[in-house]
């Protein structure tokens, strides 16, 4: 798992999670790992260390929620895609 540039969080914040406390960075990652790379919910449950793949599917889907009720958060994921993206045509 690489944090997200746009962000500026460590590795370490994007696996921290809190009951209650929204992690944006963490969740769009989340997001992104589904939609970008086809990662199943188990093997992204396993890079950000959550025990329940169910915990990946509520966090895509509350991320999905916001997104299309905030533009932007919506430029910040596709900004994040777009970072993303770049990386992985120089590799």
């Amino acid at each position: 798992m690489t944090p997200l540039p746009s962000y500026g969080v460590d590795e370490e914040t994007m696996k921290s999670s809190s009951r209650g406390v929204t992690n944006e960075p963490r969740d769009v990652a989340m997001h992104l790992a589904r939609t970008i790379r086809g990662d199943s919910l188990n093997h992204i449950a396993a890079e950000f260390q959550i025990e329940k793949y169910s915990t990946v599917a509520s966090a895509i889907s509350r991320i999905k929620m916001r997104i299309e009720a905030d533009k932007g958060l919506a430029d910040r994921v596709e900004r994040s895609k777009r970072e993303i993206e770049k990386r992985q045509r120089k590799t």
